[in-house]
């Protein structure tokens, strides 16, 4: 049971997280190491007590943010933002190629559906000269 609300916590602490990299992984790690030894400490342990021991996950990514340095969030953000503008770009290009596609080849539909299309057969005759 204990192992079901430590992972429950980190996943909360992780999922408050705005961004997640090499320093918020070992972050975690040592989270994590400590919540299994205050569990082990303390076999029936509630959510509870642990949000009262640790803090709220929001409160703990809060003081892990007040600790870690300035420049390294804002480039993470920065990277961050970047990436989410470069995939809605893309996205965005690839629904208007595939309009644009679209467009046209329901036009060569409507054009060949529209066209009189007409049979015409072809006789050879091939003669023998002896």
């Amino acid at each position: 049971m204990n192992r079901k609300i430590e992972k429950q916590y980190i996943r909360k602490v992780r999922q408050s997280l705005p961004v997640y990299g090499c320093k918020e992984r070992t972050y975690i790690k040592k989270l994590e190491e400590h919540l299994q030894d205050y569990c082990d400490e303390y076999p029936d342990v509630a959510e509870e007590d642990i949000v009262k021991e640790f803090g709220t996950p929001t409160s703990v990514v809060s003081d892990y943010f007040c600790e870690i340095d300035e420049d390294y969030l804002f480039r993470k953000l920065r990277i961050r933002n970047h990436v989410r503008i470069s995939i809605f770009v893309i996205t965005a290009c690839i629904i208007i190629l595939n309009i644009f596609c679209g467009y046209f080849y329901y036009k060569e539909y409507q054009a060949t559906r529209n066209s009189n299309i007409t049979k015409e057969e072809t006789i050879t005759v091939i003669k023998e000269e002896r």
